[in-house]
């Protein structure tokens, strides 16, 4: 059985940009996201890396899952917080069943 899939939405978080305009914007004016790392824990501290400048604390705020007693992966946070981006420009809510896919870890 096949399904046809449609993208109607878009969003992003990136070590550029907040938001898909944010990000257009600092790929425009050739804005690097690229430096150290300051909020992910990994033996690769010293290599240059693209990181999403908050917390995770910070991230579960901005995702709006602040409220559970669940441990969100950095990954599922960043998602839910373009997932929402995309359903908010292009008011998706309500009207057509989406869904999210992401790869296992």
């Amino acid at each position: 059985m096949s399904r046809r899939v449609f993208v109607t939405g878009t969003g992003i978080i990136s070590a550029i940009g907040t938001d898909l305009t944010e990000t257009f914007e600092s790929l425009k004016f050739l804005k690097s996201g690229i430096g150290k790392i300051s909020n992910i824990s990994t033996i690769h501290s010293d290599i240059p890396f693209g990181e999403v400048k908050f917390t995770n604390r910070e991230l579960s705020e901005m995702a709006g899952v602040t409220r559970t007693n669940k441990t969100w992966s950095r990954t599922t946070l960043l998602a839910i917080i373009a997932t929402k981006e995309a359903l908010k420009k292009h008011d998706l809510k309500n009207k057509i069943k989406t869904g999210l896919i992401l790869p296992p870890l």
